[in-house]
């Protein structure tokens, strides 16, 4: 039975099945008609929107970057208000989503993530770039809060953006088999030391 939809209601619908699927299948069984049935439309409805299944998942991945994005958020929020503690909720949620989310994840930083090229997606905002502005604002508040010199900021969110994804993709594989939290405050103490931040017992977690 072919539901109706308004406008613009149908490329959402379409985008949250999508993501289900990836998840439930990963990209590779993935394809564009099963999730208009799974929606209740004709693959002609579906194309209207989206011109091939690479399309859609580009959607997809720019949907999970919003997601992640909103979990930072969040973490962050009920996160204690100093730099410090902001920046490692931001980062441990970034690592907790990849082993979580293993499939989406995968897709995020696979080709038709992170290295899309525009043309084929209505996607105009650079989703993926949020987590590296994010980073960016968090060491920048370490800085103004006199955590972090100004010489050591430089470029620290690169490095440091490296550290976390290496650790996401490496919990995300299974190839760290200690406790997350025994190998975050390695993680912790390890880029603070290199940060040159002095951690009291407030701000070690």
């Amino acid at each position: 039975m072919k539901r109706p939809f308004h406008h613009g209601d149908l490329r959402n619908a379409l985008i949250k099945e999508a993501k289900k699927l990836v998840e439930r299948k990963g990209i590779e069984a993935f394809a564009l008609r099963e999730v208009a049935r799974i929606v209740g439309v004709s693959a002609n409805a579906a194309y209207n929107h989206f011109e091939d299944k690479e399309a859609l998942l580009k959607s997809v991945a720019s949907s999970g970057f919003a997601e992640l994005a909103a979990q930072r958020e969040d973490a962050r929020s009920k996160a204690a208000p100093d730099a410090w503690s902001q920046l490692n909720a931001g980062a441990k949620v970034y690592v907790q989503f990849a082993e979580a989310r293993p499939k989406l994840f995968d897709l995020m930083f696979s080709s038709l993530g992170v290295g899309s090229r525009p043309g084929k997606t209505n996607e105009t905002d650079p989703s993926s770039r949020k987590a590296y502005k994010q980073l960016s604002e968090a060491l920048d508040n370490l800085v103004l809060s006199g955590k972090l010199t100004s010489q050591r900021r430089a470029g620290a969110e690169s490095t440091l953006w490296s550290l976390i994804h290496g650790l996401a993709v490496l919990r995300r594989a299974g190839a760290l088999p200690e406790p997350f939290e025994m190998t975050w405050d390695r993680i912790v103490k390890f880029t603070a030391d290199g940060l040159g931040i002095v951690l009291d017992e407030k701000t070690q977690k």
